[in-house]
């Protein structure tokens, strides 16, 4: 079962978006996927948000991986996701900040965001380049080049799950 789930498309606290896989034997299966540190004007309620993507061909358990931004996992804000959360195969997850079942730190314009397993080992991270603004999403691009762009828009995915926002 998957116990991150989200509330209202533009204040989810995860919104699961279906995507094609990338399956890669070189590239972890769970990887952070874009960084809003200013929000976007289609989700999370303008609020700083950002995406794991798992690359793998089946679903991934990520109870007890955890996000931090530049302060690390010694910081009260960094976020452990609960027992049996999980990602379908190549989905994207997208968390907003400060919503219920989500991360609390703020993403600041050249901050670090990274993910790591249950047992604290880095298994991805990225670090802003200080250029994020309104709708323009740092995002890993082709062959894992990360870079700005400007998401516009778009309705909400089909697949979201919903509990009430904190």
């Amino acid at each position: 079962a998957v116990a991150v789930v989200a509330a209202a498309a533009t204040t989810a606290a995860v919104v699961v978006l279906s995507v094609g896989s990338t399956t890669g034997s070189d590239v972890p299966v769970i990887r952070l996927a874009m960084v809003a540190d200013k929000g976007s004007s289609d989700r999370c309620g303008g609020e700083d948000w950002l995406a794991i993507r798992n690359t793998g061909a089946a679903a991934a358990s990520i109870a007890g991986y955890k996000l931090s931004d530049g302060k690390g996992l010694g910081d009260e804000d960094a976020f452990t996701f609960p027992a049996g959360a999980e990602v379908a195969a190549g989905a994207t997850v997208v968390l907003c900040r400060g919503a219920e079942g989500s991360f609390a730190f703020k993403i600041g314009g050249d901050d670090t965001v990274s993910l790591h397993s249950p047992d604290d080992a880095v298994l991805d991270t990225t670090t802003l380049a200080d250029d994020g603004a309104l709708d323009k999403v740092w995002t890993r691009g082709a062959g894992g080049v990360w870079g700005y762009v400007v998401h516009s828009t778009t309705a909400p995915p089909t697949n979201t799950a919903t509990t009430p926002n904190a």
